[in-house]
């Protein structure tokens, strides 16, 4: 790879799938940074198994209180001082398909942040979701990535070594800005980018299908005043919309062959 690239990860109880995402990013990445916000389970002993890696601990801290800006501004912090060519902003259970790569070999240096598709599995590896719909409180859904608001984002960054990059450490939970999850205040050029996608595990961990997962967000959201715990247990679970799914088959081409 002829550019310096720093991934820069957020974990909490990632330990089930991190050594998947780090097997694919030490292939290409000059360094890991993992800013680890109190887990409880062996993800720190699966990250210390791959050279690349540099991890540091946030303080202790209720768990409802998400924190989400100020992780991201402690995280863009360990990575300045490695003075990186680009960012890959990604969660534990985010993996870059390998198109990646010829991305990187003819990218437009012009362009200062880009925004990448993000493609749910769903069930299992192979599949993930492309249904929409309106839940019964009238909000509507699209797990469709390829079509209306599918999901994207702002995941690669070209750093600028003169820049204090900086996030709005006052947000607790959801995105810390428009250019989620780089930093708010990146400069222009911004461009989209269909050349390769983020494949996003999340959706088949056993938290997330447990509905275990839906309890913890609610207790976030309960904390910064969206509403009761009751209440945004059953918007969670609408949202997963579970009766509507369509599932579709991935494609070889978007998972690594290590």
């Amino acid at each position: 790879m002829k550019y310096k690239i720093i991934a820069a990860i957020p974990v909490r109880d990632g330990g089930w799938i991190i050594g998947k995402t780090l097997s694919v990013l030490e292939t290409f990445c000059d360094k890991i940074i993992i800013v680890n916000d109190n887990s409880t389970d062996n993800t720190k002993e699966v990250c210390a198994a791959f050279g690349k890696t540099e991890w540091h601990d946030r303080a202790q801290h209720d768990w409802k209180k998400r924190e989400e800006g100020l992780q991201r501004q402690e995280l863009m912090d360990f990575v300045s001082p490695h003075n990186p060519d680009y960012i890959l902003f990604l969660d534990c259970d985010e993996i870059p398909t390998p198109s990646f790569l010829n991305f990187m070999k003819n990218i437009d240096e012009s362009v200062n942040l880009w925004s990448l598709r993000f493609i749910n599995l769903y069930e299992d590896e192979r599949h993930y979701r492309i249904d929409s719909f309106i839940t019964p409180r009238g909000l509507s859904i699209n797990w469709d990535p390829f079509k209306g608001n599918g999901w994207r984002k702002w995941a690669l960054m070209k750093y600028d070594p003169s820049q204090k990059y900086t996030y709005d450490i006052t947000c607790e939970r959801g995105p810390v800005g428009k250019l989620h999850p780089a930093p708010g205040n990146t400069k222009q050029p911004h461009k989209k980018t269909e050349d390769f996608y983020i494949i996003h595990y999340g959706k088949i961990g056993e938290d997330f299908k447990s509905g275990e997962k839906n309890i913890m967000y609610a207790h976030q959201d309960n904390y910064v005043g969206r509403g009761s715990v009751e209440e945004r247990i059953r918007h969670h679970v609408d949202a997963r919309g579970e009766s509507a799914k369509i599932l579709k088959e991935c494609p070889d081409e978007w998972f690594w062959r290590l």
